[in-house]
């Protein structure tokens, strides 16, 4: 198991999330091994270009990684994590990026 994951939000959420930590959206929170994975996972699957990444302890993830079910090249290091909150002191803000449209 890597000892980080990545994750992407929208930039208005990235104060709650520093303050409240992430939780799960419709049961899932997508993380990636990689940064540069969920980057491509933002915009070519998504269609976003305007996200915040955050860093992820893996000391915070209380629960099983399952396989993210993503068709993009890469998808294996995409997973889901289930029904949870991953605490506020596990994450951390890399950086914002917004992308040309």
């Amino acid at each position: 198991m890597p000892e980080k994951y990545y994750y992407i939000s929208s930039p208005n959420s990235k104060e709650e999330i520093l303050t409240e930590g992430i939780k799960a959206e419709i049961n899932n929170t997508i993380l990636s091994e990689t940064k540069s994975q969920l980057e491509n996972f933002a915009n070519l699957q998504l269609r976003i270009r305007h996200y915040s990444i955050f860093e992820i302890s893996a000391k915070g993830l209380k629960n099983k990684l399952l396989a993210g079910n993503v068709t993009i090249v890469g998808s294996a290091s995409v997973f889901l994590l289930r029904n949870t909150l991953i605490k506020p002191e596990f994450v951390k803000h890399l950086h914002d990026v917004k992308t040309p449209s």
